[in-house]
């Protein structure tokens, strides 16, 4: 299991995140802030390569 962390995210970018990390299978919760942010972690399985296929995606998609 990996962790990922983004502090200080605005409520758009909280969408573009879960939208990227759920794609893939992660699990992604988001904290809402006093200040208007959000804090959001990732939760994504080990599968040996997530990160990967990933890459390979956006370099397609280019």
């Amino acid at each position: 299991m990996t962790k990922k962390f983004f502090t200080k995210v605005s409520p758009k970018a909280v969408e573009g995140i879960r939208r990227v990390f759920e794609r893939d299978g992660a699990e992604v919760h988001a904290q809402l802030q006093s200040d208007g942010t959000a804090i959001v972690v990732v939760i994504s399985p080990d599968d040996g390569g997530s990160s990967q296929k990933r890459a390979t995606r956006q370099r397609e998609a280019a």
